[in-house]
């Protein structure tokens, strides 16, 4: 939408943004009106109020009034005059003002500004405007088609545009509607510095509609009546802030008993139970009142969520509690009757209990598992006389709401049952909260500590609590310690198959990690040892380690064939827990593949889940980097790393950490920047060792550090990195990294020997790699040592094959850096002066120093000032270099 806006504004168009209140429209031109000043364009603006729609001209007073003064001794005098009288600029007019002359003469103002340089008018709540400036500014709209003066407006309207200012065939019409449940939790901590996640965040999203006034008002009121952004009982109504409810309860006033009534049916039902006809029939003033419209299928539906809110959170319990009585009468829908039937109750009932359970069991058929989380809430209140069962329940409700990626509600569940009286309850929720919270928080160890140490635990409690200590371990860089819990955990399995499941797939992902070569087939065990348990969490994990085993091993189609299957599978079964890593690697595996527009869409997607599942919002600017260095600017992948490294260092996370140095040491190197990018390489390098992840074909690092450490001036350091990494890569069979290490062999040879160089790189380039962006690389390096050999022919055909491939996998970063090389080539030749091309052309012919001055009236040190120059241009050490560069 902005690439939208500026194109309009830097292209002499028009465009009419329109929408709701409180939706964005000003904050949009505000980004716009900035930029173009930004640029050296005259921002003219306007802002009218509601008080100022009956007073004449006012908006051309916001526009004009300072411009007038600067151009107005060019206009003719009656044209003039009629300008100044209609701006108030001599005081009230004593004659009637010639609606066409002003007209006209705002027409030529705005165009001697234009002769000046271009023009942007901006205004904003046209829906206010005054109806004279109304018609002048569409009188000059219609007339400066095509001209350097830009028109950008936004107008008040839910309903699409209702102004005339912009309504012409060539304005670009642009309904600005609400931001996604991701972009509403990046508002949120942008503007409020909170993570608002899970259920939370659901719940601001649902009420706001999208809206960022709306969901800047609802995140505020509940970082304050919850500083730990847990959520509320998902059966309490939302707060509803006081600034919100006087802007919605004039809508609501006035309306009959009978309606308030039907109203608070409406929003008990959720939209999901239809109402019966009595109540549809006193819903019409709300109807007549905009209150209510008609949606899908004839149902009745609130215009705002707002309002929902409202009506639902202002009614006393007991008639929610009615209501709610009423619709459990009318739905047939299991999930739906069991809902309602539990909020008409207001004690703890055991057969409620039970409804509620079954009914969470249909939720989870349906691929709903935030709703059975909520379900099994509620069940968990109506267990009174059994405390195990009521536990249970809400371990399970826990299960599920972190299945539907609502952490915060898993993580409330969870904590309820730290003191629960059964030991085996009281360990799954404290490695519930550890998976929840991530192994960087501070009270992950204590929650281990407490799961480890419990007596009481079952083998099945006990194995898991071990496992979850092994991954902690790894996630430290500790093998040793995760190599001892994975045997405890082993001692555990017994003839338990799903046991022995979850300790596989902890074992492989710990052979992955060091690279050891039992991984994939540890891994293929697995998968067919998960098959007949459908798709659980260690199904899921050893199905994505595979895909990326098969990946490092060079197997990319067996690599995309498998994650893609994974992926539809975990999206359809509503896994949002799993979807984000699922989506990374992905996109990890495609761009390694070279299809770097679906990695970037699928970066993109990963970023947007995480940041509604996850606490924490720089992994997500990670992925949005990688995105940007994939398929987009590296220049924006340095701005989002760098301000995602410095959080994620704060909280020791060093796998993300490591992660994010090794991608901004490669966008440093994509842009020239061959000191930042051997500093950052060297720090993920040194992240990955502490780590313990040796793998080569982790992240592709050992060829890039070695090539910028090269162009660093570092060529011993290089020289280590490059013999470290064939060593490493022998000893792991990971011999598809040799490539890259021949590319930055390549690169480190040719400061000595550059023939020779690019002779080695060419005869190590493969005709198929598995990798078809590290073969591009390869060329890419091999174009530019050719053209430092001056085989111009060779050259030019290494760079157009990089570029080729470049844009062939959609990797724009690298394709730039391909093309401005071709260029430089091109230009090399066509950028000497006429005099130069004359000497130039005598040095081809043979021709002396002296004989080059004697023929252009020069001196012999002018001549010889003029070759230096061009041996500079060119790249030549000499005359024979010069003449073999032009002729070769």
């Amino acid at each position: 939408m902005l690439d939208r806006l500026r194109d309009c504004a830097e292209g002499g168009g028009s465009a009419l943004l329109h929408g709701p209140a409180g939706i964005g429209k000003t904050a949009l031109l505000d980004v716009v009106a900035r930029h173009a000043a930004s640029t050296g364009t005259l921002v003219l603006r306007s802002c009218p109020t509601a008080g100022e729609a009956q007073l004449p001209h006012v908006a051309l007073i916001d526009l004009l009034g300072e411009a007038v003064v600067q151009v107005e001794h060019k206009l003719p005098e009656h044209l003039r005059q009629a300008l100044r009288a209609a701006m108030l600029l001599d005081g009230s007019p004593t004659a009637p003002i010639d609606p066409l002359a002003v007209r006209i003469a705002v027409m030529e103002v705005l165009r001697c500004l234009a002769d000046r340089g271009p023009v942007l008018v901006v205004l904003d709540d046209i829906q206010w405007l005054d109806d004279q400036s109304q018609h002048v500014l569409a009188f000059v709209l219609r007339r400066l088609v095509g001209s350097r003066i830009a028109m950008i407006a936004a107008e008040r309207a839910d309903d699409g545009p209702t102004s005339d200012v912009l309504r012409q065939p060539h304005t670009v019409d642009i309904p600005v509607a609400g931001l996604s449940e991701a972009g509403v939790a990046r508002l949120l901590a942008d503007r409020l510095g909170v993570e608002v996640t899970g259920l939370a965040l659901r719940r601001i999203f649902r009420a706001s509609a999208g809206n960022p006034f709306l969901a800047i008002e609802f995140g505020r009121a509940m970082s304050a009546s919850r500083p730990d952004g847990s959520p509320s009982d998902p059966a309490c109504p939302l707060t509803v802030p006081a600034r919100l409810r006087a802007l919605a309860l004039a809508t609501l006033a006035g309306l009959p008993q009978t309606t308030r009534h039907a109203l608070l049916l409406l929003a008990a039902a959720r939209n999901a139970t239809e109402l019966p006809p009595a109540a549809l029939q006193a819903l019409g003033p709300a109807i007549n009142g905009q209150a209510v419209r008609w949606g899908p299928h004839q149902r009745p539906r609130f215009v705002q969520p707002l309002l929902e809110e409202i009506v639902y959170s202002d009614a006393d319990p007991a008639s929610r509690q009615k209501a709610h009585h009423t619709l459990s009468r009318l739905t047939s829908d299991p999930v739906e009757h069991a809902w309602h039937t539990a909020h008409a109750t207001t004690t703890p009932t055991a057969t409620v209990g039970t409804l509620l359970t079954a009914a969470a069991g249909t939720a989870t058929h349906r691929a709903a598992p935030g709703t059975a989380a909520e379900l099994l809430r509620l069940a968990a209140f109506h267990t009174p006389n059994d405390s195990t069962a009521g536990a249970q329940r809400l371990l399970e409700a826990a299960r599920h709401a972190t299945t539907a990626g609502q952490l915060d509600f898993a993580l409330t569940c969870a904590r309820e049952l730290f003191d629960a009286a059964q030991a085996d309850i009281r360990v799954q929720a404290r490695l519930m909260a550890v998976r929840i919270l991530n192994h960087n928080h501070a009270d992950t160890p204590a929650l281990l500590t407490a799961a480890l140490q419990e007596p009481q635990a079952s083998d099945d409690s006990a194995c898991a609590a071990h496992l979850e200590a092994a991954i902690h371990a790894l996630h430290h860089g500790d093998s040793a310690t995760a190599r001892t819990h994975l045997d405890r955990a082993q001692a555990r399995v017994a003839d338990d198959e799903q046991r022995r499941l979850d300790v596989l797939a902890v074992r492989a992902r710990f052979h992955l990690l060091t690279a050891s070569p039992e991984g994939t087939a540890l891994f293929e065990e697995g998968r067919r040892l998960s098959a007949p348990h459908g798709l659980n969490e260690a199904a899921v994990k050893i199905r994505r380690g595979l895909a990326t085993a098969y990946l490092r091993a060079g197997s990319t189609q067996r690599a995309v064939t498998e994650i893609e299957m994974l992926r539809a599978e975990v999206e359809q079964a509503g896994r949002r827990d799993l979807t984000y890593d699922i989506l990374h690697i992905a996109a990890t595996i495609h761009e390694r593949a070279g299809n770097c527009s679906k990695a970037r869409s699928l970066y993109l997607a990963a970023a947007d889940t995480f940041a509604l599942t996850e606490k924490g919002l720089q992994p997500a600017e990670v992925f949005k980097a990688a995105a940007e260095l994939s398929a987009g600017e590296a220049e924006r992948a340095v701005a989002l790393l760098q301000a995602a490294i410095g959080p994620l260092g704060a909280v020791g996370d060093l796998e993300w950490l490591s992660y994010a140095h090794g991608l901004l040491g490669r966008a440093h190197l994509v842009t020239g920047d061959a000191n930042s990018a051997a500093q950052q390489l060297n720090r993920a390098a040194a992240l990955l060792d502490r780590l313990g992840y040796h793998d080569p074909a982790l992240l592709l690092l050992d060829a890039d550090l070695a090539e910028a450490l090269v162009l660093a001036g570092q060529v011993e350091e290089a020289a280590h990195v490059i013999a470290e990494a064939r060593s490493r890569s022998e000893r792991h069979e990971r011999h598809l990294v040799h490539l890259g290490l021949d590319r930055a062999q390549a690169v480190l040879m040719a400061a000595g020997d550059p023939r020779r160089a690019a002779d080695n790189l060419r005869a190590a380039l493969p005709a198929y790699h598995p990798y078809p962006l590290e073969k591009a690389r390869a060329q890419l390096v091999l174009g530019q040592l050719e053209r430092r050999n001056r085989r111009r022919a060779a050259a030019r055909a290494d760079l157009n094959a990089a570029a080729a491939a470049f844009r062939q996998a959609g990797c724009a970063p690298w394709l730039r850096v391909a093309e401005a090389t071709v260029v430089a080539m091109d230009s090399a030749d066509t950028r000497s002066s006429p005099a130069q091309q004359v000497i130039i052309d005598m040095v081809c012919a043979g021709s002396t120093n002296r004989q080059i001055a004697g023929r252009l009236h020069l001196s012999v040190k002018a001549v010889e000032a003029q070759l230096t120059r061009i041996y500079r241009q060119h790249g030549a050490g000499g005359r024979a270099d010069l003449i073999q560069l032009l002729e070769g």
